[in-house]
């Protein structure tokens, strides 16, 4: 059996080391893990370190934690002790000095289908683009750049079409664990059968940011809307204009119903006392809307905002507007 250390950072990155956690006594000799240096926040006016969920995950299991910038100042002491390196979403590119340290080199765990989705977010991408496939992919590390190496072990994983990041990234990691314990148990068969990826199929999954989620009514159908909150709703939120106000749509509802509404204007937002939810309307579709946020406020339901802030206007009916950043 091999000696491991284990490069991560996020929650997919700490969920696939817990299924290798689950099947180490067969699978690995020796388990160690790395995470990168630690940080402190401010939180409240006080500074306070937040420990990365690897990090977490290592100590509740008793693993032996180092820290990025140590390992890279003291490489040939720390890396010695080790057959191979794992990284898994660890989000720094290991250079040829520490690669070439391990005798078996370093295997990454990615979750797409390489070299669909190169890059940060694959998950995010493959939500937003309503992929009804997904996948892992087991590469070898590359010390130039990210996801490119040889595949080891690719396998698909059916997506259902209200799939959201969160739970995207458990299945993927679920998949991508019992995958990685299958290659460390016989790395020299993976090695002699890897595969070099095309390039020319190859997409980049960019980073996500907050602005991705600022609603843009002259373009977004109410489709993607939908694919755009389940991809990143819980990170960063999809966000509205209304007035000199931002709007945060807390909860939002589909029927899957994309029909066209011709005597709609893009941005309306209308209340149904009934059902005590609001109707927002796109170019093409709309979407239900139980809960919404004033930026700097708590979420309310729709009945609370609609009381305090729509109901005095003489017909009951907005139109909200894609985020102004100059206004705001």
């Amino acid at each position: 059996m091999l000696r491991c250390l284990y490069f991560g950072t996020d929650k997919y990155s700490a969920r696939v080391l817990q299924g290798l956690l689950s099947n180490r006594n067969s699978v690995v000799k020796k388990l160690d893990v790395v995470c990168p240096p630690q940080k402190a926040l401010k939180i409240k006016g006080k500074l306070v370190i937040k420990p990365s969920p690897v990090e977490l995950s290592a100590k509740d299991n008793n693993l032996d934690v180092f820290y990025y910038d140590k390992v890279k100042q003291d490489v040939n002491q720390m890396v010695c002790h080790y057959d191979v390196g794992v990284v898994v979403s660890f989000g720094y590119l290991l250079p040829h000095k520490i690669i070439k340290w391990f005798p078996r080199g370093c295997i990454n765990v990615h979750p797409s289908l390489l070299p669909k989705y190169r890059g940060a977010a694959p998950l995010h991408h493959t939500v937003i683009n309503g992929d009804s496939v997904s996948g892992c992919t087991v590469v070898e590390l590359s010390s130039n750049k990210f996801d490119c190496g040889p595949v080891l072990l690719q396998r698909k994983h059916k997506i259902v079409s209200s799939v959201t990041t969160e739970l995207l990234s458990d299945q993927l990691a679920d998949l991508g664990s019992k995958m990685l314990c299958e290659i460390l148990t016989d790395l020299d068969h993976f090695e002699a059968n890897k595969q070099m990826q095309d390039d020319k199929q190859a997409t980049l999954a960019s980073k996500m940011t907050k602005q991705m989620g600022h609603i843009k009514f002259n373009i977004w159908t109410a489709d993607y809307c939908d694919r755009i909150y389940r991809a990143i709703g819980v990170e960063y939120g999809i966000w509205v204009q209304f007035g000199s106000k931002m709007v945060r749509l807390v909860e939002i509802h589909t029927n899957k119903d994309w029909t066209t509404t011709n005597d709609k204007i893009p941005g309306m937002l209308t209340y149904n006392r009934r059902s005590q939810l609001f109707t927002l309307h796109f170019k093409q579709g709309h979407i239900l809307v139980s809960r919404l946020q004033v930026a700097t406020r708590r979420p309310t339901t729709a009945a609370e905002f609609y009381n305090g802030y729509i109901s005095a206007f003489e017909n009951k009916t907005v139109i909200l507007e894609s985020i102004n950043l100059q206004r705001n």
